[in-house]
């Protein structure tokens, strides 16, 4: 059935277009389609209500990464209300999804991933985190009813991007509604932000490659001979990232680009039977049968598809991903903020910390691209006000049902999680673990213990140095190396 929702008519302008569908979970009221946050910028949504009292329930937007991932793939894959039948021509309800407990919205953005469409492409983080907080103001006028509700922003590995700085235009914006300073803007109630696997440091990150190589807790993935190569690579490729800080150039940018990937981390990539995503396979991306069931004319026009301008779905879009590569992005955004955030306290994550939003890092034991080890590390660089007290905090056991499925460091406001048994993808690889932390999280009391934490457990911490990132890099290889596309 597909009506448009009756409380739009009077909103709708530009090339909105917004329907009602029964697809994927039935039980619930649902939105998706376009609105338009400039007549050549239309973003793509799918939202969907909680199954358990969604008035009071929070709201959570999940925005994948890449650059260039369609959020479909989160909703079909990860925390969504249905996943597609092997036949892949219908769906079934999915038992552990993020609806369960909040109303769920999911956004391809930027402009050209996934269904979204336009000519007003955009190339850099801060860019696109613009366009997200006018989608935002957007749909808050066209469904005032979800504008009051907590907010719960997330997203997974290049996410490490989007988040802390359209959590930053959030808090701000908030802060000069409040102060009067603009009006005719609806304020936002962020009350926390999750990245899975997060894509924040490149420094930090990519360094921990070697560490992770040697001390991860499965196996060994690399020689000894080997190992020393790469620390003996990662000179060049440091001196490379340090000068696309420096100079702020595309050039600069991409030679370290090439420089890493070819010389550092090829190492890896060449004599490793490892996955990048999940080190505990070499094929370590989810098989997308939901790719077909998006090509269904019937889907299509039930979900509000513009199919004129979307001849077909791209789970990713590799022009995206280039345009964001060629700005330097991956580079120019942490050189701004070791420049104004950490020396001018013009904060990103910093800042969310210290204004007091909360912010939990999960990371796979098995990822080796965004691994848990540079992903601490990562966490303990961060310089506000609680810094010390993180980083002298130990991991405590996590069990789900009595039984140990990670360890999470916490403080007030900050959770690093190590999520067992996981790659790159955690909601797709622990499904029910995932779900329960975020459960956890959501109804968490950060002053208190919560009792699904042993405080009493220690946990070793491996002697590891840490390092850059290298997503964009394997990204490029990748997509070149392969006709499937996954997104990161």
């Amino acid at each position: 059935e597909n009506n448009i929702a009756p409380e739009l008519d009077a909103f709708s302008f530009l090339n909105d277009h917004i329907v009602s569908s029964k697809l994927c979970d039935p039980r619930v009221k649902q939105y998706s389609g376009y609105l338009s946050i400039a007549p050549d910028a239309n973003m793509f949504f799918w939202f969907f209500e909680s199954r358990q009292n969604p008035k009071n329930s929070p709201l959570t937007i999940w925005l994948s990464g890449g650059p260039g991932d369609s959020s479909m793939f989160a909703l079909f894959q990860e925390v969504g209300p249905c996943k597609v039948k092997r036949n892949m021509n219908e769906s079934i309800l999915a038992a552990n999804s993020w609806n369960e407990v909040t109303n769920l919205l999911f956004i391809d953005q930027p402009i050209g991933a996934g269904f979204s469409y336009g000519t007003r492409m955009v190339n850099t983080s801060e860019q696109a985190a613009l366009d997200v907080y006018e989608f935002l103001q957007r749909f808050f006028i066209m469904f005032p009813k979800y504008a009051t509700l907590d907010l719960h922003l997330f997203s997974e590995s290049y996410g490490g991007h989007y988040v802390p700085i359209i959590a930053k235009h959030i808090i701000e914006n908030n802060n000069l509604i409040k102060a009067g300073k603009i009006k005719d803007i609806i304020p936002i109630n962020l009350k926390s932000c999750g990245i899975g696997s997060a894509w924040i440091d490149p420094i930090i990150q990519m360094r921990s490659y070697i560490n992770f190589a040697e001390n991860n807790t499965y196996k060994s993935l690399l020689g000894p001979q080997l190992i020393e190569a790469m620390r003996d690579t990662w000179i060049l490729c440091q001196y490379t990232i340090n000068e696309c800080y420096q100079t702020n150039t595309t050039h600069a940018c991409v030679t370290a680009n090439i420089t890493c990937w070819d010389g550092y981390n090829g190492i890896y990539t060449q004599n490793s039977d490892a996955g990048l995503y999940d080190i505990r396979t070499k094929n370590d991306f989810p098989v997308a049968t939901y790719i077909k069931y998006l090509e269904n004319p019937f889907v299509l026009k039930s979900i509000g598809v513009n199919t004129t301008a979307i001849s077909k779905y791209l789970e990713f879009n590799e022009t995206i991903y280039f345009k964001f590569t060629d700005s330097g992005d991956l580079y120019a955004l942490f050189k701004n903020n070791l420049i104004i955030v950490w020396v001018l306290l013009e904060l990103k994550l910093e800042f969310l910390l210290d204004n007091d939003v909360p912010m939990m890092f999960f990371t796979g034991d098995a990822d080796y691209i965004c691994n848990w080890l540079g992903g601490n590390e990562m966490a303990e660089s961060l310089k506000w006000k609680r810094r010390k007290e993180f980083n002298n905090a130990v991991f405590q056991e996590w069990t789900v049902g009595g039984v140990k499925v990670g360890e999470i460091k916490k403080v007030k406001n900050l959770w690093f999680v190590k999520v067992f048994e996981s790659g790159h993808f955690i909601p797709h690889d622990q499904p029910r673990n995932s779900l329960e932390l975020f459960k956890m999280w959501v109804r968490r009391s950060v002053l208190n213990p919560n009792p699904n934490l042993n405080s009493n457990l220690k946990v070793d911490h491996f002697q590891y140095q840490t390092g850059t990132d290298l997503m964009t890099w394997v990204w490029s290889w990748f997509r070149s190396e392969s006709l499937q596309t996954h997104p990161t």
